[in-house]
């Protein structure tokens, strides 16, 4: 109109304009809808029913994420909501949107397009998508946006694997495997893969004992795989550690021999080399056939038991009738167990329950299982224990340990007693009732460390070293006994001479005293002449038996000192002291070679203790021998000093929180987040 400008002298129809301008600006694309919507007529009667939406975007479980809320309530009159900073969620979590009430519904854009809601109830709606990439989530009704998020998605990436020590063989033929895994948000599995040099295709996998879900999870792990047909063979380990999305990461190559058994038993010594043939030349079994009838042939061998002629009989008809290849595999393992039945050895079958039953005990721990089943398995644990020190107690006695034992060196941690194993295992117990099963579960860990070593001693017996060690020192024992003997005789002759001596000169000696004088002064000097010639024949034979002591004495120390035992100065003064007495015997001097005699007896008997410590410092520990039963001294040539028990002041906090707790959790008044 030409009169507006009169009508509107401040031109405030420039500033509707201008709202015009930034209203579309502001609309964006959504302009058209917006301006459609306002010519729209609602032909609604009342009040319309609110609508509510919960969106969230939920990871998956196995990271042990929490949830994110994105949106929860009514979302009648919501204003537009902005996040700049990206959501970063791991890959395969999903956008989880749930709509219900009347009116317009909402609608989710994933980077622009959107979503199809499907029905689930009356008034409800759902929405389940996967977020496999990266992208922009946004929430709109009745073209306004509910809310805008920015969504990054986080790879899952392979797990990584270890070897934390090279795999080595204990004493007991276990292999002692420590290993380590980690992943961004938990480990399944992990496995040893055992391969041969060159051949990549033969497989051998064992599990390791782990806590499925953590971080990083690392263990001690000991395996017996005596009765592999690699034991005794180089092979190449490898750590597989394994995620939720089946991601295998493998640890870098370790080539190492499985541990052999040893067989003591001469007939199990030839199952068992029967068995290798066997394995080797599966074709070949006429060979292993004829070997097992003349094991067969001669039941004297194996002291006529019956179960050992029905297994070798068993494995011969089974290789002549069953051609099959499963038959191979059969018959070695029975062979095995007929080798070990014949070997009858107690402490493996020991060992092998107690760490078991160890393992499952700290897998237990890990897992977060019931107070009820950690006390069932410490009950079988303690039984195990009992057992398996008891068969080491046999052993030891069976292998002809030295009766002279030394003490124990309160300053020398290398010893333990089974009272100290068993205390261990109650410090473990209580510190899983009291909540603290970490800690359990390491001490658990210095437990069976210390058990497998304990294997040491059993074992020390069945070395041909160890053997000519305690064979040197009952020698030592028994030329100690004879010294005493030696010693006893050269009292008995002494007295036994002078009291001859004395009577033959009294019976020379004349009636009258003066008389009898003279006759002490002459014919009397002659009888104890007669009598120092009959004493010193005597005394003759005394110090050439002297002399043999003394050259086995010598003997023995020059045996020891071959085979680098460092020799007690005792046992050198023993040898000199005996050397004198053999002196004064060739002269007839019986009170100087009593004293000689002593003195070597003395020293022999010190330097044997000291002996005998000094051959158990070499072989890695101390022996207590003088505590018989549940206190008797095991030899295991390990420390204690790195195994860290807690303070009673702290076990006894820890307690009373853990009651605290429960006291708290049991009172439904407090608040849910407290709860």
């Amino acid at each position: 109109s030409p009169e507006l400008a009169l009508s509107d002298p401040r031109a405030m129809r420039a500033a509707v304009l201008l709202l015009l301008v930034v209203g579309f600006a502001m609309a964006g694309p959504d302009w058209s809808r917006r301006l459609m919507s306002g010519f729209t007529p609602h032909l609604s009667f009342g009040t319309p029913a609110p609508v509510s939406l919960d969106a969230w975007i939920a990871p998956p479980a196995y990271t042990g994420q929490a949830t994110v809320f994105l949106h929860s309530g009514d979302i009648t009159r919501s204003a537009h909501k902005a996040d700049s900073k990206p959501l970063r969620v791991p890959v395969g979590s999903k956008l989880v949107a749930r709509i219900g009430g009347g009116g317009d519904k909402p609608e989710v854009l994933a980077d622009g397009t959107a979503q199809n809601f499907r029905k689930v109830g009356e008034h409800t709606e759902e929405l389940d998508y996967a977020l496999d990439k990266s992208q922009s989530i946004e929430i709109r009704r009745n073209g306004r946006i509910i809310g805008s998020w920015p969504v990054e998605i986080i790879p899952d990436r392979p797990p990584a694997a270890a070897f934390m020590n090279k795999p080595e063989a204990t004493t007991g033929y276990a292999l002692h495997i420590q290993f380590g895994a980690a992943d961004d948000y938990g480990v399944e599995s992990v496995k040893l893969a055992l391969t041969k040099p060159g051949n990549d295709k033969d497989v051998l996998r064992i599990d390791m004992p782990v806590a499925r879900g953590k971080p990083s999870v690392s263990g001690d792990h000991y395996q017996d795989l005596t009765d592999n047909p690699w034991a005794g063979q180089e092979v190449v380990g490898r750590i597989e550690a394994r995620d939720a999305l089946n991601q295998v990461g493998v640890s870098e190559p370790v080539t190492f021999t499985l541990p052999e058994r040893e067989f003591t038993n001469p007939v199990a010594k030839k199952v068992i080399a029967l068995r290798k043939h066997l394995k080797d030349n599966p074709k070949d079994r006429a060979t292993v056939m004829a070997g097992l009838a003349q094991l067969a042939d001669k039941p004297k061998d194996f002291d006529n038991d019956m179960t050992t002629a029905l297994a070798l009989g068993d494995a011969y008809w089974r290789l002549e009738y069953d051609k099959s290849d499963k038959a191979i595999d059969k018959v070695a393992e029975e062979m095995w167990k007929t080798a070990v039945h014949l070997e009858n050895d107690e402490v493996t079958q020991a060992r092998n329950d107690l760490r078991s039953l160890t393992e499952q005990l700290q897998k237990a721990l890990a897992e977060g299982a019931s107070q009820q089943e950690l006390n069932r398995l410490m009950n079988q644990l303690q039984a195990a224990l009992d057992r398996y020190l008891q068969s080491m107690q046999k052993a030891g006695q069976k292998n002809g340990q030295p009766s002279t034992q030394a003490q124990q060196n309160a300053k020398d941690q290398r010893a333990i007693t089974a009272d100290q194993l068993k205390k261990m295992l109650d410090q473990a117990r209580q510190m899983s009732q009291t909540g603290a099963r970490q800690a359990a579960s390491q001490l658990l860990s210095q437990l069976q460390s210390i058990l497998e070593n304990l294997t040491n001693q059993a074992r020390a017996g069945q070395n041909s070293g160890s053997q000519a060690m305690q064979q040197a020192i009952a020698n030592l024992d028994a030329l100690a006994r004879k010294q005493q003997s030696l010693m006893d005789q050269t009292f008995r002759q002494n007295n036994g001479g002078d009291r001859q001596g004395a009577q033959e000169g009294n019976q020379n000696t004349p009636g009258n005293g003066r008389k009898g004088e003279k006759g002490q002064g002459g014919q009397g000097e002659n009888g104890q002449e007669e009598g120092s010639q009959g004493k010193g024949s005597s005394m003759a034979g005394l110090a050439g038996r002297q002399g043999d002591l003394r050259q086995e004495l010598e003997g023995i120390m020059q045996g020891l000192g071959g085979k680098g035992v460092p020799m007690p100065d005792k046992l050198s003064r023993a040898g000199s002291d005996m050397g004198d007495a053999q002196s004064a015997l060739g002269r007839s001097d019986g009170f100087s070679a009593l004293n000689s005699q002593g003195e070597a007896l003395q020293n022999l008997r010190t330097g044997i203790s000291e002996l005998v410590e000094s051959i158990n410092k070499m072989m890695g520990a101390n022996r207590n021998g003088s505590q018989q039963g549940s206190n008797q001294g095991i030899n295991g040539g390990f420390s204690t000093e790195n195994i860290k028990l807690p303070a009673d002041a702290d076990v006894q906090k820890s307690r009373e929180i853990l009651d605290e707790l429960r006291k708290r959790a049991g009172e439904w008044q407090r608040p849910r987040e407290e709860l």
